[in-house]
């Protein structure tokens, strides 16, 4: 079968952007679970804000709402991505 050159691309494309979405998951979660906030409540929102939908602002706003004595504060140590 002749695969069409726009099929190969997005079969490339998608395989790059599963692998970012992999490394910025992985980095999201440890970092949850070293400031303590990795819990079920946290991960539905994660999972709601930026896997079924494309609303990452409202899912940052939901972790800066949390207290400070809700988490140990540990600094993000990777790049803001806005691809």
């Amino acid at each position: 079968m002749k695969v069409p050159k726009s099929i190969k691309i997005s079969v490339f494309r998608m395989a790059r952007h599963n692998e970012i979405v992999r490394k910025a998951d992985a980095e999201i979660r440890d970092w949850l679970e070293r400031n303590k906030i990795l819990n079920d409540g946290v991960l539905d929102q994660l999972i709601d804000c930026c896997d079924l939908t494309y609303n990452p602002e409202t899912f940052i706003e939901y972790l800066e709402a949390l207290s400070d004595d809700d988490y140990d504060v540990l600094e993000g140590t990777s790049e803001l991505y806005t691809d």
